[in-house]
C-alpha cells in the first residue's frame, strides 16, 4: 500500500466521526435557538399587548411599560413613533425621556421638526436626557436667528403664529414652514445643558440675551446643568439684572449648582397695586390680562373684541 493510499484511508476515518460531530452540534444548536425562542416567546407576546394597548386607547402607562424593557421594546417603539399618530408620538417620546435609551436618538430626531409640538418637546427632553451628542447639532438649529421667529399653535400640519395686527385679522397667521414652535426650542435648550459641550455651551450663551424670557430662562437652567463655571459672570448678571423673577430664580440656583451648593431663592416680590377692578368692555386687547405668559404678542384674533367682557386692570 503506498503512502497516497494511506492517507485517504485515513481521511475516509476520520470524516465520518467529524461528520457525526458537525451533525450533533447542529442538533444541539437548534435546539438551543429552540429554547431561546420560546424563552423569548412571552416577552415578545408583552411587547404585543403594550402596543397594542398604547394605539387603541392611547395608554401612558404601556408607553412607559415599552420605555422600561428597553432593547426588547425598542424596535416597537421606533415603530410607534415612525407611524407619527396623535397623542401616541408624544407619548412614545414622553416615556423615552423617563426611561431613555439610545437606540432611540434617531427616531426622536426626526421629531425635531415636525408640527407635533407635543411629540416634538417630549424628543428634544428625552435627547437630552440620553445624552445624544449626535443630536446637538439638531438641537441647536432650532434657535432661530431672529428673535422672535417662533409659531405657536397648529391645527394638524398648518402651524400658526400670533401677530401683532391681530385685532384685524378674522384668523391668525400661517407660519413659515421653517420657523421653530417656541416650547421645543424652550426644551431643546435644556437638553443642550443636559448634553453639554463646547457647541450647546456657545447656543445656551446666545439664549441668555435673548428678549424672549423663554428662552433666557431655559439657558440659564442649562448652563447650570453643563455645570458652566467660565459663565459665571453671565448668570451673576441675569441673578441681579434681569427682569423677570424666574430668570433670576433659574441663575441663583445655576450658580450654587455649579459651586456645589443649595441655592437659596430669595426674589423681591412685585411691586402691587392699591387695588384691582373689573371694567365691562367691548374691547380686550390683552387676551392674558396683561399677566406674563408664553406669548409676547399683546393680542389675538379670538380674542381681542365681543360683548359683555371684562377687563381685570389694576389701580394705581
Amino acid at each position: 500500500m503506498n503512502r497516497h493510499t494511506m492517507t485517504q484511508n485515513r481521511c475516509r476515518s476520520l470524516a465520518l466521526p467529524l461528520l457525526v460531530g458537525c451533525l450533533v452540534a447542529m442538533a444541539c444548536t437548534r435546539g438551543f435557538a429552540q429554547e431561546a425562542g420560546h424563552a423569548l416567546q412571552p416577552q415578545k407576546n408583552r411587547v404585543q399587548a403594550l402596543v397594542t394597548k398604547l394605539f387603541q386607547k392611547n395608554d401612558a402607562a404601556a408607553a412607559i411599560e415599552l420605555a422600561k424593557l428597553g432593547a426588547p421594546a425598542s424596535a416597537a417603539l421606533e415603530t410607534a413613533i415612525q407611524k407619527r399618530k396623535r397623542p401616541v408620538v408624544g407619548l412614545c417620546a414622553w416615556a423615552i425621556w423617563q426611561h431613555p435609551h439610545e437606540s432611540a436618538i434617531a427616531p426622536l430626531r426626526r421629531l425635531l421638526g415636525g408640527k407635533d409640538q407635543v411629540a416634538a418637546y417630549w424628543a428634544a427632553r428625552a435627547l437630552g436626557a440620553i445624552g445624544a451628542e449626535t443630536a446637538v447639532d439638531d438641537l441647536s438649529a432650532l434657535l432661530p436667528n431672529q428673535p422672535k421667529y417662533f409659531w405657536e399653535q397648529n391645527q394638524g400640519n398648518r402651524i400658526f403664529l400670533r401677530n401683532k395686527q391681530a385685532n384685524n385679522l378674522d384668523a391668525p397667521l400661517e407660519a413659515p414652514p421653517d420657523m421653530p414652535n417656541v416650547r421645543v426650542t424652550y426644551a431643546a435648550l435644556l437638553a443642550l445643558g443636559d448634553i453639554g459641550g463646547d457647541k450647546a455651551k456657545q447656543v445656551l450663551v446666545a439664549a441668555a440675551s435673548r428678549p424672549l424670557y423663554l428662552m433666557r430662562h431655559a439657558a440659564v437652567i442649562g448652563l447650570g446643568s453643563m455645570r458652566a463655571s467660565d459663565q459665571m459672570p453671565l448668570l451673576k448678571s441675569l441673578r441681579q439684572n434681569d427682569p423677570v423673577a424666574i430668570v433670576r430664580d433659574a441663575a441663583s440656583e445655576s450658580i450654587a449648582q455649579i459651586q456645589g451648593q443649595q441655592a437659596i431663592v430669595e426674589a423681591p416680590l412685585p411691586p402691587m397695586p392699591e387695588a384691582m377692578v373689573f371694567i365691562k368692555t367691548t374691547n380686550r386687547p390683552e387676551s392674558n390680562l396683561g399677566f406674563r405668559d408664553s406669548y409676547w404678542f399683546d393680542k389675538t384674533p379670538w380674542y381681542h373684541a365681543g360683548t359683555n367682557l371684562y377687563v381685570l386692570s389694576p389701580v394705581w
